[in-house]
């Protein structure tokens, strides 16, 4: 997951200290912001097998699931 995503994710989170597992065994491959589709590169035209919108669900549902535990 981009590092945008992982941020988003920490800043927006009610509570003092989050964490972001960033990096994991592979099966997903990259999950680019919206804004890096246009740009292309390694990450979403080779390592990258979701949407562009993956990283909106992702960050999306992070925080709904953080807030219900607050």
């Amino acid at each position: 997951m981009f590092c945008e995503i992982g941020l988003a994710i920490k800043h927006s989170s009610p509570f003092p200290w989050t964490a972001v597992a960033g990096y994991t065994d592979g099966s997903v491959g990259y999950i680019p912001t919206r804004a890096a589709y246009p740009e292309g590169g390694y990450e979403v035209d080779r390592a990258c097998r979701v949407n562009p919108e993956a990283g909106e669900i992702v960050e999306a549902i992070s925080l709904r699931l953080l807030r219900s535990l607050a």
